[in-house]
């Protein structure tokens, strides 16, 4: 009845064919295990599909990508052997295939005997519930109290009877069934579901092994590109030829290494001549004067017009200095002039000696060729003509004596002469004879003990110019001992204007200025305030017709005053006097008590001007400094103040160019403002004495103070950093106060500084 109480409760058929084969269990039968069995055999399935996925795996691990491919080839595999390996993988992928459809198939066969057993378990279900009907209408008449003991006892072997045929029927089953201690066995050995969920997700799939497979080389492709390969020869060859190119540029990087290590060492040196001169520079920069120093130097020294005298002086020396050196170069170009002018003369004068001996020599040849000449003409024309030839020679030799042009020219002038002083019958037995005068002259310069050049010769001389010609020339020209004696001269001049140049360039450069006083009064002048500062200054003072209206309203008030002060004291006297009339009486109170009325109001004016001046003095004391070089005082990050935009007291706030901070000599409480622009937010101290007191940061306050700026990021503006950080404050200072402000950001900001007296 338990057993049918719990049947009927069970929502699920499933749960309910369980519990009645546990029931059966717990009677001393074996229950069957197929659901065990079959995932047993799902197991096995999946632990082939496994081993088949490792098997691919593996050949997947032993196949190579394209890249490892190329290395492959680039380390020259042979073609057989990666032909092996590609056939090796077709059988590895065909063996995966088979694989997997047989475990595909084995898988379906599985599947549709589980829904065969599934269906046959539905039938004992079905079965099984039907028998129970009667058991649990029992039991639910015997709760009622309805049934008799005869009613329940026909139900009882009803159901004795029925379970008596499901145990045959379950004996029978569980026969051919296996046992659960086998099952139990041989599950032992078996991984779980989990093992193989575990398992199967860390294989691959068959589309991951596709995909795998496609990335690999093509057998073709991988043949044809090692055909493409050079030999094992070339590769030799190849090798062989960078190793020589590496071992040339090993060479030359070994020259140059060595050339550059020269250079190191070279610049190493100068290096050290150069860390030399710059200690040698401190050690000047630190024997120069103190700022106080220069202070009390340059109250000493000239002012600035005096400076400009001196820069005039200087512009002159400058200017006598190169009129001296073109005075100097001219003087050069005219000696060397004149030297070369010297040296030609010398070259004339020994010219002319040796055309000297060369005309000598030249009147001796002639004459003997004259001679020979006058021999040859009288053995012509002895018979009757001696007279005339020897004329004839005679005047020939004279014409040589006469020793200006050639010894041919001056043979034809003596044949000439000859011809004139004989018969006249001559002129027909020139020409044939001229041949004849040349051969005999030659063989008469030969017979004389000459060299037969008789022609060369009377070129040279033709080109020789006449001693008349030379000796007129030479006398135009000046003597050697007159171009010495003005060289000396000129040098003499040129020495004694030198001396004189020279001495009053020293007189003059002893009323100069050296270089250092020079450099120092520059130095003072870049400390004095330039035009644009006067005119800040300015723009902040009064103008004078403001000024004099206001001492005009003042000296016009004081008169009212001292009018009013003299009307009241004559009305006084006058009542001491006694000589008011009685219609006048009146007229006087009045007249007094207006001239009262009117001293008291320019009192009163006076006074209200006083606090008015007073008071806009008092308002107007205060400073603001600019810091435009973008660079901070380091390591301190103090802002340097380089501008100083307003100064009304000059007394109280104390600056000097560049440094770091601003001395305050009064105490008091003081009005600060500063701001600072740039493109990123920036981190800024203020400082008192050294220590920070207020903290510009980027948060949410802006100040840890307060503050009443902010600096927006809302991108770039076409007008620059419009925008900064700002801010405003009062603090009360001790006298003699240091105020400087500590910057941190980027490089190239700008910002101001203002102070002002309460």
């Amino acid at each position: 009845m338990a057993l049918g109480a719990e049947g009927a409760s069970s929502a699920r058929p499933v749960r309910a064919v369980d519990n009645l084969l546990d029931g059966v269990s717990r009677l001393g039968g074996e229950s069957p295990e197929v659901i065990r069995l079959t995932f047993k055999a799902l197991h096995d399935v999946i632990r082939a599909q496994g081993e088949a996925i490792k098997a691919l795996e593996r050949g997947l691990d032993r196949s190579v990508s394209r890249a490892e491919a190329a290395a492959l080839l680039e380390g020259k595999a042979s073609a057989e052997q990666l032909a092996a390996s590609v056939d090796a993988l077709a059988r590895t992928a065909a063996e995966r295939a088979r694989a997997d459809a047989s475990a595909r198939a084995e898988m379906e066969r599985r599947l549709e005997a589980l829904a065969a057993e599934g269906a046959r378990r539905a039938d004992v279900r079905a079965d099984v519930d039907a028998r129970l009907a009667p058991l649990v209408e029992a039991q639910r008449a015997l709760g009622a109290g309805a049934c008799s003991r005869a009613e329940l006892a026909a139900v009882a072997d009803e159901a004795e009877r029925r379970l008596g045929a499901l145990e045959e029927r379950l004996t029978v089953a569980l026969e051919a069934k296996a046992g659960i201690r086998e099952v139990a066995a041989e599950l032992e050995g078996k991984a779980s579901v989990a093992d193989v969920n575990a398992l199967l997700d860390t294989k691959a799939t068959i589309a991951d092994v596709n995909e795998s497979l496609l990335l690999k080389a093509n057998k073709g492709a991988v043949v044809a590109a090692l055909g493409t390969k050079a030999s094992h020869a070339e590769l030799e060859a190849a090798v062989q030829a960078a190793l020589e190119l590496v071992a040339a540029d090993g060479r030359a990087t070994d020259a140059a290494r060595a050339r550059h290590e020269r250079e190191l060492a070279g610049a190493r040196e100068r290096l050290g001549a150069f860390d030399a001169e710059l200690d040698a520079v401190r050690d000047a920069l630190g024997a120069l004067p103190t700022a106080s120093e220069l202070r009390r130097a340059l109250s000493a020294k000239a002012d600035v017009a005096q400076l400009r005298a001196l820069a005039q002086h200087a512009s002159e020396r400058d200017a006598l200095v190169e009129a001296l050196a073109q005075l100097r170069d001219e003087a050069g170009a005219r000696a060397v002039e004149l030297r070369a002018t010297r040296d030609d003369v010398r070259d004339v004068r020994r010219a002319l000696d040796g055309k000297a001996d060369a005309g000598a020599t030249a009147r001796a040849l002639d004459g003997k060729l004259d001679a020979s000449r006058a021999a040859r003409w009288a053995r012509l024309f002895g018979d009757g003509d001696d007279g005339d030839g020897g004329g004839g020679g005679d005047g020939g030799g004279g014409g040589g004596g006469g020793g200006g042009g050639g010894w041919a020219a001056r043979a034809g002038a003596g044949a000439g002469a000859g011809a004139g002083a004989g018969a006249g019958g001559l002129a027909p037995w020139r020409r044939p004879v001229e041949p004849l005068l040349g051969e005999g002259g030659a063989r008469g310069g030969a017979d004389a003990g000459t060299d037969g050049g008789g022609g060369a010769l009377a070129e040279l001389l033709a080109r020789k110019a006449d001693r008349a010609d030379v000796i007129g020339l030479l006398r135009g020209k000046a003597d050697a001992r007159a171009l010495d004696e003005l060289v000396a001269q000129l040098d003499a001049r040129l020495r004694a204007l030198a001396d004189a140049l020279r001495a009053e360039v020293a007189r003059a450069l002893d009323g100069k200025a050296d270089g250092a006083r020079v450099d120092a009064l520059s130095a003072a002048l870049d400390g004095k305030a330039d035009g644009a500062h006067v005119d800040a200054l300015l723009e902040g003072k009064a103008a004078i017709v403001d000024v004099n209206r206001s001492l005009t309203q003042l000296t016009a008030s004081f008169d009212g005053g001292r009018a009013a002060a003299a009307i009241a004291t004559d009305a006084a006297r006058g009542r001491g006097d006694g000589g008011w009339a009685r219609d006048g009486r009146a007229l006087g109170v009045e007249s007094g008590a207006a001239e009262s009325g009117a001293v008291e109001s320019g009192a009163a004016g006076v006074a209200e001007h006083a606090l008015i001046l007073e008071s806009l003095c008092s308002e107007h004391l205060l400073g603001r400094w600019i810091w435009k070089s973008g660079r901070t005082r380091q390591p301190s990050s103090l802002v340097p103040w380089n501008a100083q935009n307003i100064n009304t007291n000059p007394e109280n706030f104390v600056w000097e160019r560049d440094r770091g901070h601003i001395t305050c000599v009064a105490g008091g409480l003081y009005e600060i403002t500063f701001g600072f622009y740039c493109a990123r937010k920036p981190a800024v101290q203020l400082l008192i004495n050294g220590e920070p007191v207020i903290s510009a940061i980027n948060s949410a306050a802006y100040a840890v103070h307060h503050s009443s700026g902010r600096l927006a990021s809302v991108g770039p503006h076409p007008a620059g950093n419009v925008t900064g950080l700002t801010l405003i404050d009062f603090l009360a200072l001790p006298p003699r106060a240091r105020v400087a402000v500590s910057f941190k950001g980027e490089e190239g900001a700008e910002g101001f500084l203002g102070l002002k007296k309460l």
